[in-house]
């Protein structure tokens, strides 16, 4: 273990894994300036589970760093999320894998195929500023609560399901 200016007392080496070295970074108690920095200065961010699912129920949401990462710039590996494909286009927006062999395989790719990984971090990052900022999801809670108080539970899946339609639209 060990650390440097950047990230003290946070970076782990790992030694080598199929030929790599691995480097860990943990973010924890980094300024969101020295996060952006880490996520734009990794090849791959990984994503592995959720605090949410920390003994019990695999929650298949999508923690926050699932949009964080493409916002600022990066490529993200991510674990399967069943609710992935509501917010994103597999393959061209979001990449997954299935088991620690197939996260290998995929890290091997994306780290020699770099121009493949920036064209999905780039079109990731596309899609969450265009549907998936914080402003975005103030306006959708804001509208369903207006269309709740004056229609109920019907106007209010009628709004969401407007939001669904105008994202699904910008996939093609």
């Amino acid at each position: 273990m060990g650390g440097s200016d950047s990230w003290p007392n946070s970076t782990h080496d790992c030694g080598r894994a199929g030929g790599r070295r691995v480097l860990i970074r943990d973010g924890a108690g980094l300024d969101a300036p020295g996060q952006v920095e880490v996520i734009q200065r990794s090849h791959i961010n990984l994503s592995v589970g959720a605090a949410c699912d920390h003994g019990g129920v695999r929650s298949w949401g999508l923690p926050e760093r699932c949009y964080g990462v493409p916002a600022c710039g990066g490529f993200l590996l991510c674990d399967q999320r069943e609710h992935a494909r509501d917010d994103f286009v597999t393959g061209r927006e979001w990449v997954t894998y299935d088991d620690i062999d197939d996260c290998m395989r995929k890290i091997d790719h994306y780290l020699t195929h770099l121009d493949e990984a920036r064209t999905i971090a780039e079109a990731a990052h596309a899609r969450v500023m265009a549907h998936h900022t914080y402003h975005h999801r103030a306006s959708l809670l804001l509208d369903l609560a207006k269309a709740w108080r004056e229609g109920g539970n019907a106007a209010a899946v009628a709004v969401a399901g407007q939001y669904r339609q105008g994202a699904a639209e910008h996939e093609h």
